[in-house]
């Protein structure tokens, strides 16, 4: 089993959704870290968070992206649509191409 260090990490933020209720009150997040493996290549980790209206504890999470998508605020939002995009064709894989790669430096750097 190969070693990992995080390379990079960012959680993303969205607009909050109504999740719990029929208010916008339970915020989004997407965490976003690449880790360095001993061989050099990257390995994406991508998980979501969906908080309750205290920012306590969290309603769901983990690989919720999929039911994270059902909420319009995030359907149409172009970074949670990158993230998505990223998750379903890279998360824990090692395989990343060099173009991908740019794409989310970029991401982490914005």
């Amino acid at each position: 089993m190969q070693q990992t260090k995080a390379f990079a990490k960012r959680t993303f933020q969205f607009p909050k959704i109504a999740y719990s209720s029929r208010r916008r009150v339970n915020l989004p997040e997407v965490e976003m870290e690449l880790r360095l493996l001993d061989d050099n290549s990257y390995e994406l980790s991508i998980c979501g968070n969906v908080w309750n209206s205290t920012h306590s504890d969290i309603y769901m999470g983990g690989q919720c992206l999929d039911e994270m998508m059902k909420f319009d605020e995030l359907e149409c939002n172009e970074t949670f649509l990158k993230l998505y995009k990223l998750w379903k064709l890279y998360h824990l894989k090692h395989d990343i191409p060099k173009d991908v790669l740019s794409e989310i430096f970029a991401l982490l750097n914005s």
